[in-house]
């Protein structure tokens, strides 16, 4: 019962003093839909992925939507410390069968739509 009191103390005085648990970003995500330039049909099958990171990547499903979340870990701070992991622009690239590799910028607040031009 007494560690669990300071235990329960330790964690008033952090919060008064201002330490919160706060999520921090490591790489950026993104959310949307692969579409044909061609005829805005949606693009099932597309990959993902963070532009250099080839092993953080996800496939697009039927309707053509992709959702590749932030990376982040928890660490305790002050409420003055400010990083936004959902804030944070990446670039992105989507590749599919018959489609050209596209580059795109993205962050998670907002969808984009991915317009993918036909292999010639």
């Amino acid at each position: 019962m007494r560690h669990g009191g300071l235990c329960v103390i330790a964690v008033f005085i952090a919060f008064v003093a201002g330490c919160i648990p706060l999520r921090i970003g490591d790489a950026p995500g993104a959310f949307g839909q692969l579409v044909s330039s061609g005829t805005g049909q949606p693009v099932s099958g597309g990959r993902v992925c963070l532009v250099n990171e080839p092993q953080n990547c996800t496939i697009s499903t039927q309707d053509g939507r992709f959702r590749l979340p932030p990376r982040t870990h928890e660490v305790w701070t002050f409420i003055m410390f400010e990083d936004f992991p959902n804030a944070a622009e990446g670039v992105f690239v989507a590749e599919a069968a018959g489609f050209e590799r596209t580059e795109f910028k993205a962050d998670f607040l907002r969808p984009v739509m991915v317009s993918l031009r036909p292999a010639q």
